[in-house]
């Protein structure tokens, strides 16, 4: 089991499929920036495990930016039979986690007796609820639950059992500032995980000079901007159950500028809603209504390019549209280092000369991030 101290506590950083490295790097960067202690436990695929603090998991939480979650272990055991899994469960000590029994238990189970997911949710919401009914929490608790809840996560493993709940109450990728989207926006944790792949982490330390042509929502350069400021637009289970002041430094110091684009007037109406959410000083716009297939202008002063390219899928595009592609972009951003965001046959329709940076899934289709070559 883990230790019963708040003090010390078990994490799994989850990542998005394909992007644990750069999970990890984030992790690794913004810790040392903050200089929180922390010992990495395992890496895997679909995440790495670390042993940590409370304070230090406060302080940094909001500065996390392309996890899709992090969950505190709570506490594991033997279970072959639903008798024992109840008597188990019930035996925790959920007050000192939840105030009431979580609205969503995500359960999964692999080469275990106890197969059965929904028996083996209900049993689990059977247990806590007894478990409440015998030691009612005090109203204070009772707010706080209700302003901040979490979720609760059951994994059985070869018959062990694994109780975790988000340390934010939710995905990390809901902001709180991106209110409005478009028809076919990213996730904001895989903008992000784009931007530390290709930028890396010291670039986006600033000052640096980012287009993105194809904006959409404005979802890349929300992330560019934000990516270094504690995201306070939202509430954390665990910060806000324990009541800890949440760290609001920018680990940034330089300018930046942001120029985004975009055909559809729409989108251009979309991102600066968006911007308007944020809280951000130290960082230029340049929002412009644009076909950048058309443009004449050249931006020589964008250091770099970065852009979710539409994928014939959900936005139709113009015939020809990704022949023409790359060659609009080198002239329109002479001096830049561009890279884009597409399925690996579309990047054949390019005929482009371009080198894999990383592979991920986005929206459940294959997606490739690729930086194009001179």
């Amino acid at each position: 089991m883990t230790s019963d101290s708040m003090n010390e506590m078990v994490i799994f950083i989850q990542s998005p499929p394909g992007l644990s490295e750069v999970v990890l790097n984030e992790w690794t960067d913004k810790a040392a920036l903050l200089q929180i202690s922390y010992q990495v436990l395992k890496f895997e695929q679909s995440g790495i495990e670390i042993q940590t603090d409370q304070a230090s998991l406060a302080m940094i939480l909001p500065y996390l930016k392309t996890p899709n979650r992090v969950l505190i272990r709570l506490e594991h055991f033997k279970a072959r039979d639903f008798p024992k899994l109840f008597s188990k469960t019930k035996k925790m000590n959920w007050l000192k986690w939840m105030a009431d029994v979580p609205e969503k238990i995500r359960v999964t189970s692999s080469q275990s007796r106890l197969i059965h997911s929904d028996r083996i949710e209900e049993t689990v919401r059977d247990a806590i609820a007894q478990y409440f009914r015998a030691q009612p929490p005090k109203k204070v608790l009772q707010q706080k639950w209700s302003e901040a809840p979490s979720e609760l996560f059951v994994r059985l493993l070869d018959d062990e059992v694994l109780f975790s709940i988000d340390a934010a109450g939710e995905r990390l990728g809901v902001r709180g500032y991106r209110n409005h989207v478009g028809p076919a926006s990213m996730r904001e944790n895989l903008a992000a995980a784009c931007l530390s792949a290709f930028l890396q982490n010291e670039t986006l330390k600033g000052p640096f000079t980012l287009a993105d042509p194809m904006m959409g929502a404005g979802t890349i350069l929300l992330e560019a901007s934000e990516w270094n400021r504690p995201n306070l637009g939202r509430l954390y289970y665990f910060i806000h159950w324990n009541s800890i002041s949440a760290t609001s430094v920018d680990l940034a110091t330089n300018e930046l500028m942001l120029i985004g684009s975009d055909l559809n007037p729409k989108m251009i109406e979309t991102t600066k809603l968006n911007i308007a959410n944020l809280k951000t000083q130290k960082r230029e716009w340049k929002i412009i209504l644009e076909d950048f297939l058309k443009s004449n202008t050249q931006l020589p002063d964008v250091q770099w390019v970065l852009s979710n390219a539409p994928y014939g899928e959900r936005l139709e595009v113009q015939e020809g549209f990704f022949k023409n592609m790359i060659p609009a972009l080198k002239r329109k951003y002479p001096n830049a280092r561009i890279a884009l965001l597409m399925p690996s046959d579309k990047w054949n329709l390019t005929k482009s000369k371009n080198q894999k940076i990383v592979d991920f899934k986005n929206s459940g289709l294959e997606v490739s991030l690729r930086e194009i070559m001179t």
